[in-house]
């Protein structure tokens, strides 16, 4: 038996596989009738909606097998995300690749197989839909075409299943984010930054700490001004308004960033270095400064030394990637599953006892996410954190 291997693009294929957050849901009707009308079409005993996990096919929808899921290592569907088009195979036991196969060998006795990849906009093929017959056999070009039209709705339905999850996220969260905004937030920020300004403007005071002053108003007047502008995305978001994206240099905006960071970076003896492979993105402007200012602030807040990596890179012609990198204490996996919980807004204390809101990561993953990508964050305790950002060109 020949287990596929991996898809050269196998890390961003299970990321997007992971944005559509369908994996081990409930069936739903309008999946169902997929296949149903895939076996009957293509005359076959099973029709499947298969989706291609990191160790395991789970199916969406089935007809004709009891089974929920199989071992990625056993799954027909695992070598057909290789092809672009419909993987036919007319006798399984004549094939050297599936000839010992335990599903070949026993239940379901598979002997005919066609399957037609799912492939997302990006050319990520998550999974298939195929169709599965115990006698050997082959499609007719009416049927090839049949499964092709049928697959492309199934990915059809799964872009508008998460377009509907992620509607319903962003109307529980505007009311959310408009209040934690308005209070939580601005607030204490706005009155830092007002203390600041009086205490600057006593002649009495050492020159490097009425600096030090200075640019702590400096900071808090933009960071106000900021919330603003995040305040005003969401009550366009409650308005209906869809965001829109202008061109953007990330170099100017990463140092931009290091800027407001230097006084942080400077006491914590932190090195700051960028490796943009992409120079120029098409995003909101304040969600992405908002994103990239947060996610070095928490690189530099849970680092006592080391150095912080900013990195980009283009993956597709319309989809990038954004990737933070410290050598900071790191976080464990239970840490990690806390952190996008609204109603815990978890957060720990960083090196120097800096506290946090909860509220930075949360912000991002929907900023990102209004962007039609997703965040992974990869964390060792003691070894330091990554936060990688994948993002479509808007």
């Amino acid at each position: 038996m020949q287990s596929a291997p991996l898809p050269e693009n196998e890390s961003q294929r299970l990321l997007a596989l992971q944005f559509y957050n369908i994996l081990d849901t409930p069936e739903e009707e309008d999946f169902n009738e997929i296949v149903a009308l895939a076996s009957r079409i293509c005359e076959a005993e099973i029709s499947l909606i298969s989706l291609i996990d990191d160790s395991r096919q789970w199916f969406k929808a089935k007809t004709g097998l009891d089974t929920q899921e199989t071992h990625r290592d056993l799954a027909f569907c695992a070598h057909a995300i290789h092809e672009p088009e419909i993987m036919e195979i007319e006798d399984a036991q004549q094939d050297e690749r599936f000839f010992d196969n335990p599903l070949v060998i026993d239940d379901p006795r598979i002997r005919f197989y066609a399957g037609m990849p799912l492939e997302t906009r990006d050319g990520y093929r998550l999974g298939t839909l195929c169709v599965i017959d115990s006698k050997p056999k082959y499609l007719s070009d009416e049927q090839r075409y049949a499964l092709r039209i049928l697959a492309k709705q199934a990915m059809k339905l799964m872009e508008l299943r998460i377009k509907n999850q992620l509607l319903e996220e962003n109307i529980k969260i505007r009311e959310r984010l408009l209040s934690i905004l308005a209070h939580d937030v601005k607030g204490p920020v706005s009155s830092m930054g007002m203390m600041a300004e009086m205490l600057a403007e006593d002649p009495s005071l050492p020159s490097d700490l009425t600096a030090m002053l200075t640019e702590m108003h400096t900071v808090s007047v933009r960071t106000a001004q900021l919330i603003d502008n995040i305040s005003e995305w969401a009550h366009n978001l409650a308005n209906g308004e869809q965001i829109s994206g202008t061109d953007i240099e990330l170099s100017a905006l990463i140092q931009e960033v290091q800027e407001l960071n230097s006084t942080a970076l400077s006491s914590k003896n932190l090195h700051f270095e960028s490796d943009l492979q992409l120079q120029k993105v098409v995003a909101e402007p304040q969600m992405l400064r908002f994103i990239v200012r947060n996610l070095v602030a928490n690189a530099i807040k849970f680092s006592s030394s080391g150095t912080i990596t900013v990195r980009s890179k283009k993956l597709t012609p319309n989809r990038w990637q954004l990737e933070v990198s410290d050598q900071g204490i790191g976080m464990s996996e239970e840490q990690i599953g806390k952190l996008f919980n609204w109603q815990v807004r978890y957060t720990n204390l960083g090196t120097q006892k800096e506290k946090g809101t909860g509220l930075g990561l949360l912000l991002i993953r929907e900023f990102v996410r209004s962007h039609h990508g997703d965040i992974r964050i990869v964390s060792e305790p003691g070894k330091g954190t990554t936060i990688q950002i994948q993002m479509q060109m808007l």
